[in-house]
């Protein structure tokens, strides 16, 4: 569907910190498109939520299948999807509809409230849960979970539409962010069960990334709208 878009041009400095994870944009930028894709197969008969869903669904197993083919292996523990790299070392989850995305100052939390589990108050960079269950293999081992530093791709994605153009584009807005924890300052669940960072230790902003739209459609509901005629 947007086969022929290439991602834009990262800036040196952010192209030197992504290289030193073992990442780079282009593979980061193939998961935003993969959601952004994934997100045209909603239809009206499904949830309000479906689009988004399947967004970060997509953004997942794109990020997944990339980071495979360079030696990650992908883990679930206490049901939070992330990649891990070869050395075991470093951990990559994604986080969806953050509106202060790329905003340093910020303490990020998820667009959505996870109900199933409560968070281990352990969470941070620099040891995320420590659960294994016996014949999973997608599940670590505890003492290499905790030592993991565990970075998260993180959105916010609007919707802009042009009267006078008639031109409408999906924007997201994007950033690798690492985790840290406050003295005193727990990570884990806010009042309404969203996952919730309390201080970030790092950020790699990332470039903002367009997508063509044909119009408004079912996985768009919800999607904040800018309307930028002059």
């Amino acid at each position: 569907m947007f086969s022929e878009l290439t991602p834009p041009n990262e800036s040196p400095r952010t192209r030197r910190k992504l290289e030193a994870l073992g990442l780079s944009w282009p593979l980061l930028w193939t998961a935003i498109r993969a959601g952004e894709e994934a997100r045209r197969t909603a239809t009206p008969e499904e949830p309000p939520s479906s689009g988004d869903l399947k967004d970060w669904i997509a953004r997942v197993g794109a990020l997944r299948s990339e980071l495979r083919r360079h030696g990650w292996t992908a883990a679930d523990n206490e049901q939070i999807p992330i990649s891990v790299n070869p050395g075991q070392d470093i951990g990559i989850g994604q986080l969806l509809d953050y509106a202060a995305t790329a905003s340093p100052d910020s303490d990020p939390v998820s667009g959505y409230p996870r109900r199933n589990e409560p968070l281990n108050p352990r969470h941070t960079a620099d040891g995320l849960f420590s659960l294994a269950e016996a014949g999973r293999p997608d599940l670590l081992e505890e003492h290499i979970y905790a030592r993991l530093t565990t970075w998260f791709l993180i959105t916010f994605r609007t919707v802009r539409h042009s009267s006078h153009t008639g031109i409408v584009e999906a924007v997201v807005v994007s950033e690798l962010a690492l985790p840290g924890a406050r003295p005193g300052r727990l990570t884990g669940l806010d009042d309404e069960q969203h996952v919730q960072f309390h201080s970030w230790r790092d950020h790699i902003l990332l470039p903002e990334s367009i997508f063509p739209l044909p119009d408004r459609v079912a996985g768009d509901e919800g999607v904040p709208t800018v309307d930028v005629s002059p």
